[in-house]
């Protein structure tokens, strides 16, 4: 605790972000890079003070996880989820929006999975890497849980707010593919709320009255006149959204794989319209030699060895607003879970 306090009074970026909040010149970019600095300086000050050799067995137990890293982390949500929820008043006042920021929930399940997670290791090496990046990211998470509560409180009071999800500078194919400003709630896909180990991206939103916010100015301006010429723009992005549990197959299989009979279920942006998936070939990972560059990430969100995860391709139909048209498709898949079904191009003149 110590530690933590001393390096937190002497961050400049932390003093950066209290100088904007107090000058009311914020925006939950702001929010996001204050929360990596403290979830950056609790990780370091548990490197620096937590060491193998001063636990019984170079093992940390669950009881001394708990003790150890739980109150940390629940400071952490003090700390960012206060800043946050003062972030989201000036948002609101800003765009004329009478109603009072709220704050989310602490995300106690991730505290536990972290604490589960390190304690099963046989020595405090081996887990160690729990101590770091998983900390940054739980305590971004605490701005994400926090947005996702006031745009929903702002969606059943009447407003009309917009997600936006921004890639970070040389952020990944998954991130990069969430980017972009969705309706809320019909438009949001699941994934906008996640994020992977090292991803910097950030969550921001637009206000439901009719205003969005200029991020280099901090000032607010009307709505684009033109976003419905904006929106068919982005009718091949929303294409590749496609929501966990869409497609079934009948069995996981390896290498490159014969035409398999798929069911559907409905979706906010495209359903399929074909009762098979053709040309079914696995392009990379298990049982061919590329690799799959996200595997360590898969392995984290969906708990299945790295080693076992396939990418794969095939091609189906499918139908957006009442149009059929032929698509590639692509998806990965481990021991029969499979996640992350995204459209990779549509043939638009085939049928």
């Amino acid at each position: 605790e110590k530690e933590f306090k001393n390096k937190t009074a002497k961050s400049k970026i932390i003093k950066k972000k209290i100088i904007a909040l107090k000058n009311k010149k914020v925006t939950h970019e702001d929010s996001n890079d204050f929360a990596i600095e403290v979830g950056k300086i609790l990780s370091e000050a548990f490197s620096e003070e937590i060491k193998g050799d001063i636990l019984p067995d170079n093992k940390m137990y669950y009881n001394i996880a708990k003790r150890l890293i739980e109150p940390n982390l629940k400071r952490n949500f003090d700390i960012v989820g206060d800043y946050t929820r003062d972030v989201q008043e000036v948002l609101n006042k800003n765009s004329n929006i009478s109603l009072k920021a709220i704050k989310s929930e602490v995300n106690q399940g991730k505290i536990d999975g972290i604490i589960g997670k390190i304690s099963d290791y046989e020595s405090f090496e081996e887990g160690k890497w729990l101590l770091e990046e998983p900390i940054i990211n739980f305590t971004q998470s605490i701005v994400d849980d926090l947005i996702k509560a006031n745009v929903d409180f702002q969606h059943r009071a009447g407003l009309s707010p917009k997600i936006v999800r921004k890639e970070a500078g040389g952020c990944c194919d998954w991130c990069r593919k969430l980017v972009g400003t969705y309706n809320y709630p019909e438009d949001v896909p699941a994934d906008v709320w996640k994020r992977h180990r090292y991803c910097r991206c950030a969550v921001d939103y637009l206000p439901g009255d009719g205003k969005k916010q200029d991020v280099r100015s901090k000032k607010w301006s009307d709505v684009d006149k033109n976003d419905k010429i904006k929106e068919r723009k982005e009718f091949s992005e929303k294409l590749r959204v496609l929501k966990k549990g869409m497609l079934f197959t009948k069995k996981f299989k390896k290498g490159s794989g014969k035409n398999y009979p798929v069911r559907f279920v409905g979706s906010d942006h495209v359903k399929f319209d074909s009762n098979e998936i053709k040309k079914v070939t696995v392009i990379a990972g298990q049982g061919v030699k590329a690799p799959i560059r996200d595997a360590p990430r898969l392995e984290s969100f969906y708990k299945h060895p790295k080693n076992k995860w396939q990418k794969i391709s095939g091609i189906t139909n499918i139908k957006y607003k009442g149009k059929s048209m032929k698509a590639e498709i692509h998806w990965y898949e481990a021991n029969g879970q499979r996640e992350e079904i995204k459209i990779k191009r549509v043939f638009e003149d085939e049928s």
